[in-house]
């Protein structure tokens, strides 16, 4: 390779010229001899920021953790409803569960829609039940999913 500024012949793989010092260009890339590298800790970098950006977007609204709790209420109240048709013969008390059932479920909207509420902390949020001016944590959200606590029931009942 030939310095560009003073026509030195130099080795391929030298950095600067032995002749005059200065950096050496790669005439066929029209670049410096060194090449562009990325160094890991860019990349790791933009990694995380992609991560945190799509946390912040995907963060779930508070009518989805509504939805949720919603949803693993009713789904609690329909499994007793089908405990109690299989475990009973007599068939008023089967008719008497799914009219509860179908009752209930009208009274979860109502409970859900006034005592539960979400704490938004940009990259996740909480689901919040608050009744008689006790508030509980029993849930969370993150990208784009709201997890309810199992346990729901006795935050309800505490």
């Amino acid at each position: 390779m030939y310095c560009h500024k003073c026509g030195k012949e130099n080795i391929d793989s030298a950095k600067f010229c032995k002749g005059c010092g200065v950096q050496l260009v790669d005439t066929q890339f029209g670049s410096s001899s060194r090449k562009n590298k990325t160094s890991p800790q860019i990349v790791i970098l933009i990694v995380l920021s992609l991560g945190v950006l799509t946390a912040i977007l995907t963060n779930p609204s508070e009518a989805e953790h509504k939805s949720a709790v919603a949803d693993l209420l009713k789904q609690s109240a329909f499994e007793n409803v089908l405990e109690t048709a299989t475990e009973s013969e007599n068939e008023f008390e089967i008719a008497g569960s799914a009219l509860g059932y179908s009752l209930g479920v009208s009274f979860v909207d109502r409970i859900v829609e006034m005592g539960v509420t979400r704490n938004n902390y940009l990259l996740f949020s909480t689901t919040k039940f608050n009744y008689q001016g006790k508030s509980r944590t029993v849930g969370y959200g993150v990208f784009g999913n709201v997890s309810i606590s199992k346990n729901i029931k006795r935050a309800m009942q505490e």
